[in-house]
């Protein structure tokens, strides 16, 4: 091997040392997630707001981001409720993943009340284990404010002032009147 063939030899060998070296301090010096991690679990949206079309579609999430698939009447246990798949006969239905009291508030309810806003509720879970639940309701994209009780189209939702810093199983913001 020449000298030449020698430093070319070494200089990638250092790289490659120093690749395997910055990604293990990437992967261990890097903070775990911790409880500030936040991920969609659950969203309603009302489509076509205000028209006779109008409805709304609840779906669920996983905590990688995808939707979950939720066919009618099969049923999910997840820290935010027990939901279960609804049918989407026309595009006016409530339907989709809806939480199981809801659905049962749903049979002697008015549950798709016209309005002219576009009306979003989510639900964001928060720490390591996603179980710290926060209801948010947005009206034409912004958001809504504590208050005691809001009507909306999916009914109405009601403030819950649980803890913000609360380390397990806690339910904060805005929840469906309905739900247990």
């Amino acid at each position: 091997m020449n000298a030449h063939t020698q430093r070319a030899a070494c200089g990638w060998i250092v790289a490659a040392l120093a690749g395997v070296l910055l990604g293990a301090c990437a992967s261990f010096g890097a903070p775990p997630p911790g409880d500030d991690e936040v991920r969609l679990a659950y969203q309603i949206v009302v489509t076509a707001p205000g028209t006779r079309s109008q409805g709304w579609r609840g779906a669920l999430y996983q905590a990688d981001g995808a939707s979950i698939a939720l066919a009618p009447g099969a049923h999910v246990d997840t820290p935010a409720g027990r939901f279960v798949g609804v049918a989407c006969p026309h595009p006016w239905s409530a339907c989709g993943a809806v939480e199981e009291s809801v659905v049962r508030w749903m049979e002697s309810h008015q549950h798709n009340i016209p309005m002219r806003e576009r009306w979003t509720y989510r639900i964001y879970a928060r720490g390591f284990y996603g179980d710290r639940l926060e209801g948010e309701l947005t009206r034409d994209g912004a958001r809504v404010e504590p208050a005691p009780q809001i009507a909306t189209p999916m009914g109405a939702f009601r403030w819950i002032e649980g803890p913000e810093d609360a380390t397990t199983g806690t339910k904060r913001g805005w929840w469906h009147e309905a739900w247990e």
